[in-house]
């Protein structure tokens, strides 16, 4: 895969991280935040031990000592979590327990992709698509947030951002 590939990515991991921020954020305006870091915590461990129990099938059992890469153990930590994760939610929309998944794809693209591109290039491209789906979160006021249109400045920080992006590569 080439460095351009891992960039825009990278980008769109930094939007899913905007996506998550406005998601915790909605839990937390009903609950407290507490709760919406309870709910995405476990659902990061649901989906972990998904991934888990997946390569098992396929034989690819996790590093981990036993009992925990056990096929077994892995299915029992997806389904007690993700209950925990149905019964913590109570009356919210069920979408908002794919928080932890998102945690979980950010999480892994710091071990997957900082040691492709270098922390600089990660971390600006990272930040360049958190900027743009911050700016469409406010913009149409998603997840119940507060609606704050998109600007001609605002427009010209997301773009003076991308070309950070661009010089940061490129200055290597």
């Amino acid at each position: 895969m080439t460095s351009a590939m891992y960039i825009a990515i990278t980008v769109l991991v930094g939007l899913g991280s905007a996506a998550l921020g406005g998601m915790l954020a909605s839990i937390g305006r009903e609950k407290t935040a507490f709760e919406a870091v309870w709910i995405s915590t476990w659902a990061m461990l649901a989906g972990l031990a998904i991934v888990f129990a997946i390569r098992s099938l396929r034989g690819d059992s996790p590093l981990l000592p036993a009992p925990l890469d056990r096929l077994e153990v892995q299915a029992l930590i997806a389904i007690a979590s993700g209950a925990l994760v149905a019964v913590s939610l109570g009356e919210l929309a069920p979408y908002l327990g794919l928080t932890g998944l998102l945690a979980l794809a950010i999480t892994v693209s710091f071990a997957v992709f900082i040691p492709q591109l270098g922390a600089a290039i990660f971390f600006s491209a990272f930040t360049a698509g958190t900027l743009i789906g911050g700016v469409a979160l406010d913009h149409f006021g998603a997840f119940g947030g507060e609606i704050s249109e998109v600007t001609v400045a605002k427009a010209v920080g997301v773009l003076v951002l991308m070309s950070g992006v661009v010089i940061v590569r490129f200055a290597q």
